[in-house]
């Protein structure tokens, strides 16, 4: 069993997307989430805002929104296996508003790339628990951000070679 990743780019702009897995595979292991599937969907300002103003009630584009399907209790999921232990399932999607992106890599004067690796990561790191509402719940989600980033050049280095 395994995690599958699908992307979905509406955007005119080229993702690279051997940069994004490795790391986000890593803080699902780290959380002991190990079959399902995540959708990554790259959108420009308009649409990330429609779904901001439709799931959150705030009218106006974001950076990055996180949706984990299998805890809604409304939604109908794919049928899992019954050797599946609930706790280790996870399906779910990851929003990246890469016009915001855009402007927070040049704010932070990091690459686009390296911006969105970090809204991927914060995208997971809430799916997995983690919250960003109050100064000690930001503080503790950079320092995973900063953590995980730090990780990521050495496993996308070992993901290439893996596959090469």
């Amino acid at each position: 069993m395994a995690i599958e990743f699908y992307y979905v780019n509406k955007t005119r702009r080229k993702i690279i997307k051997n940069s994004i897995q490795p790391i986000l595979i890593k803080i699902l292991k780290k959380h002991k989430i190990t079959y399902g599937s995540i959708g990554i969907i790259f959108m420009n300002n308009e649409e990330i805002q429609s779904i901001n103003n439709k799931l959150l009630n705030h009218d106006f584009p974001t950076d990055v929104i996180s949706i984990r399907y299998d805890q809604d209790e409304d939604y109908i999921s794919r049928p899992k296996p019954k050797s599946v232990d609930k706790s280790k399932f996870i399906e779910a999607e990851i929003y990246i508003g890469v016009e915001v992106a855009q402007e927070n890599a040049k704010i932070y004067k990091v690459s686009l790339s390296n911006e969105i690796l970090r809204l991927c990561i914060h995208g997971t790191l809430h799916l997995v628990g983690f919250e960003d509402a109050t100064p000690e719940e930001k503080e503790q989600m950079t320092y995973y951000e900063d953590y995980y980033l730090s990780l990521a050049d050495k496993l996308t280095t070992e993901y290439v070679k893996k596959f090469k």
